[in-house]
């Protein structure tokens, strides 16, 4: 079974970095400054954060009612496959949740060539992330799995 080697918040973290970098690395005293002065990209940005963190908060609450690991890296330990909640729209909650920090963070800078990056981080967590996880529920879970991977999408 293939496995990963960079877990996805450091994805993300990395993704985020190279963001700043194409928006031409803001002083961050730019991108500190009170509430007060925030334009429209900074509100937006901020708006998709928290839509972001609740999605995050209630796919793994849902997975720890469940009792089963939340840990990316070690699908594998898997106990129970969650297919209630944001699982019964999507397969992978938490990494929409991830694009939507990053679209926030592009927001935020107020840069849309910050937004090129999002596709990277979108084909790099499918190829090198879920697929990893889907082949260890795969062989956890089996016809079970399958049958909800035809009824929920990967991403959205």
């Amino acid at each position: 079974m293939r496995t990963t080697w960079l877990p996805p918040p450091a994805v993300t973290f990395l993704c985020a970095w190279a963001m700043w970098g194409l928006a031409g690395a803001p002083a961050w005293s730019d991108l500190l400054i009170g509430p007060q002065n925030w334009g429209w990209s900074q509100r937006v940005g901020v708006m998709v954060w928290c839509v972001a963190l609740s999605l995050m908060v209630l796919a793994l609450s849902a997975m720890l009612a469940m009792r089963t690991t939340p840990n990316p890296m070690a699908p594998e330990q898997a106990t129970a496959l969650v297919q209630t909640g944001l699982f019964s729209v999507s397969r992978n909650p938490i990494y929409v949740a991830d694009a939507m920090v990053l679209m926030g963070w592009a927001a935020w800078l107020a840069n849309g060539l910050a937004l090129l990056v999002l596709p990277v981080f979108v084909g790099y967590i499918t190829i090198m992330q879920i697929r990893a996880e889907e082949q260890a529920l795969s062989a956890v879970f089996g016809d079970d799995y399958h049958a909800y991977c035809q009824r929920v999408r990967r991403w959205v």
